[in-house]
This record gives structure tokens, sequence and C-alpha cells, in this order.
């Protein structure tokens, strides 16, 4: 049993590191402060150009050649999945010696590039079947290299307070509704009755259209458990959904989307990070292993840092002492904090738009259940059609047989 002592910081919404158990050492690290040039150069750079000093990343693609006199260019492939499920992972070739921000990086290039991108970031799973976020400061091969397979999920880290003054981008709030989607369908994103069912409509309105159209799709046969948006819809609470989706008639995939984002971000459960323990005490927690410690220590670490400095510039190492853990912990704050990302927002006169896919899962469940629908009722007309065809089969040889059984007679 292992405990990682945190505390709840007041107004902040997440938990930080409890009073003696983080101590703040070693010198400020240096922090460059994007400009709207240097973004708009990073956005069409390649990935960062290998250094040899030591901690510099090194890119994601080498020339095979290099291996024979570097052995740190040993490659292996790393797997990212992302937020939507209908698009295919991506496969990336990284070498022994590359960091977590070089990789985190090529996956921002992959999406065309994100401004805001530091609210988001790389989970995986460890060895002990343990969450954790991928550290930019280390290797990802020594994160990595018990884990198997090597894949990674890119999902939304730290949750913006107001999504549509921080994300300018619509490509950014997309993706932060594909993130909400999934925690509303996993549980993590609950609310009262009347907030989850304007969601939903909310959802039909920007992944289906108007009501009209759904009502197309689902005939009058069908219902909103068919789409399995939900588990145990009850006719209440569809009827419910089915009126306020009404209301948002006439209004675009986007609006829809922004109209979602706007009411999931009043829920109090909107950013939470579920996280297991079994005994909660006035100081801490007591969790079920060390590992789960350990990932708690860092999140909260990594949380208050994010929204609570005004500079990154500022954020100073970090470690757990006072026997908290068998090993001493060091974590440091990497990117830029909120502040930061505000005051870059505010200051760029325009902002780059990538062009954005959008999942069409919803819609296309809905048009196989009409599909289904539709062959249903052509399968039954089929069958009264052959029994009609039987039955007079059956007429005609019976008037047949009493005719020829008369001519006898």
């Amino acid at each position: 049993m292992q405990s990682a002592k945190v505390k709840k910081s007041p107004g902040s919404g997440f938990s930080s590191p409890g009073k003696g158990t983080v101590t703040s050492e070693g010198q400020s690290r240096h922090s460059r402060f994007d400009t709207e040039q240097n973004h708009a150069r990073s956005l069409s750079s390649p990935a960062e150009n290998r250094s040899k000093s030591r901690g510099q990343p090194i890119p994601l693609h080498t020339n095979l050649d290099d291996r024979k006199e570097d052995p740190s260019m040993n490659l292996f492939m790393v797997e990212v999945k992302l937020l939507s499920d209908e698009e295919a992972p991506l496969q990336l070739e990284v070498t022994n010696s590359c960091l977590g921000r070089a990789l985190f990086n090529q996956v921002i290039e992959r999406l065309n590039g994100i401004v805001a991108k530091d609210y988001f970031g790389l989970r995986y799973l460890d060895r002990n079947k343990q969450r954790q976020w991928l550290e930019m400061s280390k290797t990802v091969y020594k994160q990595l290299k018990h884990v198997t397979p090597r894949s990674l999920n890119f999902r939304v880290k730290h949750y913006p307070s107001d999504p549509l003054a921080e994300f300018r981008q619509e490509k950014t709030r997309y993706l932060l509704y594909l993130q909400l989607r999934r925690d509303l369908h996993s549980g993590r994103l609950i609310g009262r009755n009347t907030e989850m069912h304007m969601l939903a409509a909310c959802i039909l309105q920007a992944e289906i259209g108007d009501h009209d159209v759904l009502v197309e799709y689902l005939g009058s046969e069908g219902t909103l458990a068919d789409l399995k948006m939900f588990a145990n819809v009850t006719p209440r609470t569809e009827a419910k959904i089915c009126e306020l989706h009404k209301t948002l008639k006439g209004l675009s995939m986007e609006e829809a989307e922004n109209k979602f984002l706007e009411h999931a971000s009043r829920f109090e459960t909107y950013g939470i990070e579920p996280l297991y323990v079994q005994r909660r005490h006035t100081l801490g927690f007591k969790c079920p292993t060390a590992e789960s410690a350990e990932a708690l220590w860092k999140w909260a670490v990594d949380r208050q840092c994010f929204f609570t400095l005004s500079r990154s510039v500022d954020a100073k190492e970090s470690k757990a002492n006072g026997g908290i853990f068998k090993r001493r912990q060091f974590y440091t704050f990497t990117g830029r904090c909120q502040k930061e990302l505000m005051l870059l927002n505010s200051s760029l006169p325009t902002i780059p738009q990538p062009s954005v896919s959008r999942s069409r899962s919803l819609l296309n469940l809905a048009k196989s259940v009409r599909q289904t629908r539709q062959s249903k009722s052509q399968n039954d007309l089929d069958r009264k059609l052959a029994v009609s065809h039987d039955n007079l089969h059956d007429g005609d040889m019976n008037s047949s047989t009493a005719l020829q059984r008369h001519q006898s007679a």
C-alpha cells in the first residue's frame, strides 16, 4: 500500500501537492515563449534536429547509415491512437534517444498544427496497467521499453475553463469535443438529467442534423437506443432529448459542437480525472499501488504548474520527500502554462485554421438503422407475397382436383 499526499487547491478544481510533501529546488529552466513568427515556423518545420548535447531531442526519422556509428540511433516503432476511432493510428519511427517532446511535436504536425498544443498530451498504460502521461523531457524509449505494445493515445490533458475563448482554432475545439464525447460515453462526464439531455441533443444536431432528418433515418419504429449513445435510454428520456433537439434546428455542425462545449464546460465533473484510491485522509489518499501513487503525485504537480504559473520559466524541479516513495521522485513541468497560452492567443491577430475532418460514425449508424429497417420491410413483404402465392397455388390445385372428380362422376 502506498500513500500519495495531495490536497485540494482552493478554487482550482484540481489536486496539488500537500504541504511538506513537495519541495522545489534547482535552477530555473530556460523556456522560450513562442511568438507568432516562431509558431508559424514550428508548424512548417520538420521534427527537431539531432543535437550532440545530452537531453536534446533528435529527429524521429534518421538516416539508417548513421545507426552504424551511433548505437543511440536504433529505431523502434510507436503507435499513436487519435481521438477519433475512425482515423487510422499514426505509425511513427523513433530513435532510442528521442525525447517525448519530439514525438509529441511530430503528432501535432500530423494534425496540421495546433496553436494551443500544450493542452494535449500522450497517454499510455505502463507494464503495471497504470495510466501514465508521456513526460516530454525524458526519452520515449526509457518510458516505453517495458510497454507492450508500444501504443499511446492522443488525449486532452488540461481542460480549458472557457473553451470557446481559449481555443480559437476550430480544429482544437473539435478535438476537445471528441474528448468530451469519450468522457460522456465512459461515464466521466456526468451531470443532472436536463444537462445530459441537452448534450445528447447537441450531439444529434452536430452529427446527424435536424430532428426531421433523424426521424427519417430511424422511422416510426426506431429509437435513440438504436444509436447506442447512452445505455438504458427510456421512452421518457428519449422524448426529452427529442424536444431539445427540435430547438436546435438549423445549427451547423460547428455551431452545435460549440453549444455542446459551452454546456459541458459547466459540469462539475468537467475535466475531472477519476483516480482509484482505497482510503482518503485529511492530507492525502491511500493508493492501491506504488505506481498509482507516483502517477497521482506527478499528475498533481503537472496540473498545479499548468494552471497556477504565470511563466513556465518559473517552473522548478519538484521532488517527493519525507519517505512517501521507496525511491525519490522528481518531476519538472515542461511546456507552456495556461496564462502564457492565453496571452499568445490574444496577441495573435490571425490564427491558422487547419482543415477539420469530422467523424461520421453516428450518421453512418443512423443510415444503417434505416437500411436494416428497409431490408426488414422488404423481407416481410417477400414473405407475405410468398404465402399469398402458395395459398393461391393450393386453391388452384383444389379447384382442379374437384373438377376432375366431377368429370369422372
